[in-house]
């Protein structure tokens, strides 16, 4: 579904948390997954990192993101960044 509708996701499966990352919400009763991304590029995506949903976390899991986005961008040539999902064809 990402590799579809990408930033038009929406909620419930997805939502900005600011600065061009993402958070993809996976639901597994009693745990709650949230698995970070951001789109270096119209046709790419990053998955970036992934946590368990907590109140007392969220915060500095989000900062945590963030901060990585900032250095793969940094370190990496955003052109070069392969593919993680490709959308399928004609998409």
């Amino acid at each position: 579904m990402l590799a579809v509708e990408g930033t038009c996701l929406g909620m419930p499966l997805s939502r900005p948390l600011g600065d061009g990352v993402w958070e993809l919400r996976i639901n597994l009763h009693p745990k709650d997954i949230r698995i970070t991304y951001w789109f270096p590029g119209h046709d790419r995506v990053v998955l970036s990192t992934v946590f368990r949903k907590t109140r007392d976390a969220e915060t500095a899991q989000v900062r945590r993101a963030k901060q990585a986005q900032k250095v793969c961008e940094a370190e990496h040539d955003t052109d070069q960044i392969i593919s993680v999902i490709e959308s399928p064809e004609g998409s």
